[in-house]
């Protein structure tokens, strides 16, 4: 049964169970939206991104309209009265020169490709071929000719003369964009997906042939549960209509990926923050972790008010995983430690707290440079912090050096904002996955479920440092961090903390936490000031002289 009808989804939406949802979005609506008229995108937003590196400007432009969008696809399904608002959003949606955005089609003379299809064509295109497919003739049929003659033009016609380059990389884009392309064909041109079916479905391979075999997804959380969600979508759907289960679907790797990520989630809203991810600002979304579950039932809910209105390009289907599934309970994690061999990443869900460390390399995709990087965090506290992502620029993804990507200014990427050594007044090296394949990688020594070890000398420049060795141990109320450096002039051992730190009798107040230094030593704090700022974060550096240094911290956590 299709459940993606009006009358059923109206159904839904209507209903005592997401009453809440409903509320909310109409208030939303109705403080945002209600009496906006007709709007306009600015061109100066537009060219932003490759005057001053500005890329957030256009995208609050753009995300907006598709926020109202998604909005009323939801509140017209409970009153005929929002169908003419959302008839008039669908319009201006289709009136711009291009769905695309800046940032992901700039070449380096700043000339834009019209026809290129990136992330937001994609998810675009689905959402328009949903709602026509939802809505039918409760929408007129001036606006449904207009978004069928759209995604033509945008999707079919431009995937049908082209290629991409994101065809050939290894990354979320392959799913994400899949699904969009094969969503808009089979809802609105089924007739001509056996023309792009081996093409698609060779996409969708080669980004499930990316993830390892423990499912540890290195590009970020928030990336993956994006690409998971959208590789379900589309096959969840495809099977829906044709009746037919592709190989693909019962692969051992994506169902690894899923447990993965549902592992990545932490009490407190918080996730693993490790490359780009979002520890803080990411909550995974209910109508992502619906989506998932509709092709993969086992999948958990771990979701504690992830519940989106506003750009969810997927609301609609919490609105039927709800029906199927009910609401998602209150997350618990399981208590445990897992290491993940092919990242080298320890995750440790303790009774008292939660640790997580990487060794690595500093070459991965959304690199950061962050090798020997930890974070520890109780009830949503993050004591030490691995703060995730930055905002993103155009130089964020195109100055990848010490001067850009990586500086003291932008802060996040580089190791001057990870809990990892400064050796010889010099930060780690890296270079992200898609530039060179950079050999600035740690060597785990020892992983166990209380203990991780690992040299990460090797992410230093070269001659700077012979070997630095770090052991993490895991005690039930406290972390103890040991270091062992050869070879340096000197060395700064840098803790990044949320809590405002505080110097008192016998070490650093971090909260109701405290970081203690085994000899003594006396720390500088800092409040770094840095570009794109999205959280307030503080440095407590503890400097050492000489060729030989062995100095160990505790953190008592409490």
């Amino acid at each position: 049964m299709d459940k993606f009808t009006f009358e059923n989804l109206s159904r839904i939406a209507k209903s005592d169970s997401v009453k809440h949802l409903v509320d909310a979005i109409r208030l939303n609506y109705e403080e945002k939206y209600a009496n906006r008229g007709p709007r306009e995108m600015q061109y100066s937003a537009f060219k932003r991104i490759y005057t001053d590196g500005n890329r957030v400007e256009w995208q609050n432009q753009a995300t907006d309209l598709v926020a109202e969008i998604s909005d009323l696809r939801v509140l017209a399904l409970t009153d005929d009265k929002y169908i003419e608002p959302l008839e008039q959003v669908l319009f201006d949606l289709c009136n711009q020169f291009t769905w695309a955005w800046p940032a992901h089609s700039y070449d380096k003379d700043g000339r834009f490709d019209y026809g290129f299809i990136d992330l937001r064509v994609a998810e675009y295109s689905y959402m328009l071929a949903e709602i026509v497919h939802v809505y039918g003739d409760k929408l007129s049929a001036d606006i449904r000719d207009r978004i069928i003659a759209s995604i033509k033009s945008k999707i079919v016609d431009n995937y049908e003369s082209r290629t991409f380059w994101w065809e050939e990389e290894l990354n979320n884009w392959l799913a994400v964009c899949g699904a969009g392309i094969g969503m808009s064909y089979l809802y609105l041109f089924p007739e001509r997906l056996p023309l792009v079916k081996d093409r698609l479905f060779s996409t969708f391979d080669r980004f499930i042939s990316q993830i390892p075999d423990d499912g540890a997804y290195t590009e970020g959380i928030g990336y993956l549960d994006f690409a998971m969600s959208n590789f379900c979508l589309f096959y969840k759907t495809y099977i829906d209509i044709t009746g037919e289960t592709p190989d693909l679907v019962n692969s051992v790797k994506a169902k690894a990926a899923i447990k993965f990520m549902n592992n990545c989630a932490f009490d407190g809203g918080l996730f693993v923050p490790f490359s780009d991810g979002w520890s803080r600002g990411f909550k995974r979304n209910t109508s992502s972790v619906y989506t998932i579950k509709a092709l993969y039932p086992e999948t958990e809910l771990p979701n504690e008010a992830g519940i989106k209105s506003g750009c969810d390009i997927l609301l609609l289907r919490y609105l039927a995983g709800v029906d199927e599934f009910g609401l998602p309970e209150q997350f618990k994690p399981k208590l445990g430690t897992t290491y993940y061999e092919s990242s080298e990443w320890l995750l440790a869900k303790k009774a008292g707290y939660n640790f997580i460390a990487k060794c690595g390399n500093n070459s991965e995709m959304h690199n950061h440079c962050d090798v020997g990087a930890f974070d520890v965090n109780k009830n949503g506290v993050k004591i030490i912090s691995d703060p995730g992502a930055a905002v993103y620029t155009y130089q964020y993804f195109n100055d990848l050096t010490d001067t850009g990507r990586y500086s003291k200014k932008t802060l996040l990427a580089s190791s001057w904002g990870h809990s990892v050594p400064i050796v010889n007044g010099k930060p780690q090296l890296g270079y992200a996955a898609w530039t060179v394949k950079a050999p600035y990688a740690g060597q785990v020594i020892e992983h166990s479920d209380d203990k991780f070890v690992m040299d990460i000398a090797g992410t230093y420049p070269d001659g700077e440092i012979d070997s630095l060795i770090v052991s993490y141990e895991l005690l039930d109320e406290s972390v103890k961090v040991k270091y062992d450096a050869r070879g340096m002039k000197n060395i700064t051992f840098r803790f990044v903390t949320e809590c405002v730190p505080a110097i008192v009798d016998g070490g650093v107040q971090l909260g109701e936490s405290m970081l203690v230094s085994k000899s003594g030593i006396v720390p500088k704090i800092d409040k770094p000031v840095y570009e794109n700022y999205r959280t307030e974060l503080y440095t407590v550096d503890f400097e050492a002289e000489g060729n030989e240094v062995v100095e160990e911290f505790e953190i008592f956590i409490k």
